[in-house]
């Protein structure tokens, strides 16, 4: 048997020895993931993003509009016959073009047909559309319900970001933009390539209760492709991932 003071030499070593290999272990992202994939927590991991704080996961809706200021810096990401020349933030060009080449390669052409717009563009989109329901008689108030359900408003929409995207295949450049699109060749090629490149379908059509607009399966936004694919693989949408559903 061992003496007492020998005993406790040996506990005081051991508990010594466990908090340093503990401590060690757990600075490093790749032990953290380890350790809850070997105890069936790889979904509590997969969960989280692993920055909320990144430029690519910055939040704008209803309920969070974009800081004042907020001025990306912007690249072309091509032009077409409908809206001319579009940009969007200058980090997304590069993703956005290894997609469309990609959708290319694959038979499909898609087309930027809406990207970056100015807090002006929007408010003018915005009075537009809601100036159109009050012509077919709805009051100031329903109309102005009636185009949140599909236009942000000034300051609150993500195309101001530079991070988002209306894509439609080269066919469907002048087509009303309505749910049905989702059938379309190049709508299903997107649902199954995008988060490869970093883009996440961003309004489902069983979220709109938590993103508070409309189901668009040609809207698609960036925030890199770890996200996009944690995102995808858990079927929630921009605002369940960073736990920010008020």
């Amino acid at each position: 048997l061992l003496h007492l003071p020998s005993l406790i030499y040996f506990s005081h070593c051991s508990i010594h020895v466990v908090f340093v290999f503990f401590f060690f272990f757990f600075q490093a992202e790749d032990g953290i993931r380890d350790f809850c994939l070997s105890r069936g927590l790889g979904d509590v991991y997969k969960r989280q993003p692993a920055d909320p704080a990144l430029w690519s996961l910055i939040l704008t809706n209803t309920t969070n509009p974009l800081p004042e200021g907020y001025a990306p810096e912007l690249a072309s990401v091509g032009s077409n016959s409908r809206n001319g020349e579009q940009f969007m933030d200058a980090r997304v060009k590069e993703p956005l073009e290894q997609m469309f080449a990609a959708a290319k390669a694959d038979g499909i052409e898609l087309v930027a047909r809406s990207a970056y717009r100015s807090t002006q563009e929007q408010t003018t989109l915005f009075n537009s559309m809601k100036q159109d329901y009050i012509n077919q008689g709805m009051s100031e108030e329903e109309a102005f319900a009636a185009t949140k359900q599909w236009r942000n408003e000034p300051g609150t929409s993500e195309h101001e970001t530079g991070l988002a995207v209306d894509i439609v295949g080269a066919a469907d450049i002048n087509a009303a933009l309505v749910e049905s699109l989702e059938e379309r060749d190049w709508a299903v090629w997107l649902r199954e390539h995008a988060p490869e490149y970093g883009f996440i379908l961003r309004y489902m059509k069983d979220k709109t209760d938590i993103t508070g607009t409309s189901f668009e399966p040609w809207h698609y936004r960036y925030v890199g492709v770890e996200d996009a694919q944690k995102i995808t693989a858990q079927g929630v949408c921009l605002e369940e991932y960073l736990g920010r559903t008020e």
